[in-house]
């Protein structure tokens, strides 16, 4: 009785699992993802491709319980995997991530408490290598500027009047770039953290959808920090980033963005149904393809030993295309 119960309690799990997170490690032979509870798995990305891989090539090396809850992002660095989640934001060493069972985490940051739920839920994270920073989108409207180093918090950035859901940083402009559920992309001055300017996707006529809302869930900036692409409640749309002018629209009627990446010279798109698009620059449609996935949260690219696409969201399968044109086989996410 009580195994009938134990295996009807992990597909319970399975099928309400959801993976928010993904990164690969910084020598690419590895892929990290987090899910909604609170759990990191690691898989052996280069084992996986192998030609003759095993059914237990597609499942994690390990799994471990690394926050108490919901892990909503990763950013990583030369030695740290740093993961936010429903309270503190943590660094993991890579080494240990890859080599140990249960790593313990390095260090921990708690963005301050400015409500009297508690820490806010951390839901984007960046990393400003000139300076050495860690910039936080958190759940109460606010950005949050850390020392990495001394962990020391060094500004909040106030501004948007509802939570923050991706944060970014421009090096050559020197702009920290924030957007979130009112609406808004925001961009500060990393010096003096001194509100710049402002963009509101949703007001372009041929991107706005009023009856879904205005919030912003994602945005890209290209390689050359020329262009931005955002999506979330209107159409994604694509930005010309000096002039702050919106030069295509890439209407998903299906769908909402809640996932946008440059790669080479397109554009790839994924939300709220289970589809991945590439769009040109211009706004043309390539062409899509399927996935697991019902709700895509996550795409990243493997640009170091094998040019891969990870796609991950409301499924404990995370999908793998080694050709960005159709699934080539999936992960799974189990403990």
């Amino acid at each position: 009785m009580f195994l009938l119960y134990l295996l009807m309690s992990l597909t319970r799990k399975e099928l309400y699992s959801t993976v928010f997170a993904q990164q690969f490690s910084p020598c690419g032979k590895y892929l990290v993802t987090g899910n909604n509870y609170g759990k990191i798995a690691v898989f052996n990305i280069t084992d996986a491709l192998s030609a003759s891989a095993s059914l237990k090539c597609k499942i994690p090396m390990h799994c471990f319980q690394a926050h108490e809850s919901y892990i909503y992002c990763f950013v990583t660095i030369d030695k740290y995997l740093i993961s936010g989640g429903s309270s503190e934001v943590q660094a993991w060493v890579w080494k240990d991530l890859i080599r140990e069972k249960l790593p313990k985490p390095a260090w921990s940051i708690h963005p301050p408490s400015s409500n009297p739920f508690g820490v806010p839920e951390t839901n984007a994270l960046t990393v400003n290598q000139s300076n050495n920073t860690l910039i936080l989108g958190c759940g109460d409207n606010n950005v949050y500027v850390y020392d990495i180093e001394t962990r020391n918090l060094l500004k909040t950035i106030q501004g948007h009047s509802d939570f923050i859901h991706a944060v970014g940083y421009l090096g050559r402009s020197h702009q920290i770039i924030s957007g979130g559920e009112d609406g808004f992309i925001k961009f500060w001055d990393e010096r003096s953290y001194e509100f710049l300017e402002q963009i509101e996707p949703s007001k372009l006529e041929t991107a706005s959808r009023e009856s879904i809302g205005h919030w912003v869930s994602c945005f890209d900036v290209d390689q050359t920090e020329e262009w931005m692409v955002c999506g979330g409640a209107a159409h994604s749309s694509v930005w010309h980033l000096r002039s702050k002018t919106a030069t295509a629209v890439l209407p998903t009627p299906n769908s909402c963005t809640q996932v946008a990446k440059f790669e080479d010279d397109y554009i790839l798109i994924a939300g709220s149904e289970p589809i991945v698009s590439k769009w040109s620059m211009n706004g043309s449609l390539r062409s899509t393809f399927p996935c697991t996935p019902d709700s895509v949260y996550s795409l990243e690219i493997n640009r170091k030993l094998n040019r891969i696409l990870s796609i991950a969201g409301s499924s404990y399968n995370i999908d793998i295309s080694t050709n960005f044109e159709y699934k080539s086989f999936s992960l799974t996410f189990k403990d």
